[in-house]
């Protein structure tokens, strides 16, 4: 490998990460609100559910100079 390629990769970072969130895919109330006002014609809401499991994962390059 050439010699400033080399340089140039010493100067380059890589960072991976990755998570689940609600992991057993487990129901529940995200937010619940005691005084839910209606909405047009429909009925109150009076919790809004959770999210579903869900995946995630990032990767981050960081080039110093």
């Amino acid at each position: 490998m050439h010699p400033d390629a080399v340089n140039r990769l010493r100067n380059l970072s890589v960072s991976l990460s990755s998570g689940i969130q609600n992991l057993f895919d487990t129901r529940y109330a995200a937010m619940i609100q005691i005084n839910a006002l209606a909405v047009g014609t429909q009925a109150p809401r009076y919790y809004y559910p959770g999210l579903p499991r869900n995946y995630k994962a990032t990767m981050s390059l960081r080039y110093s100079f």
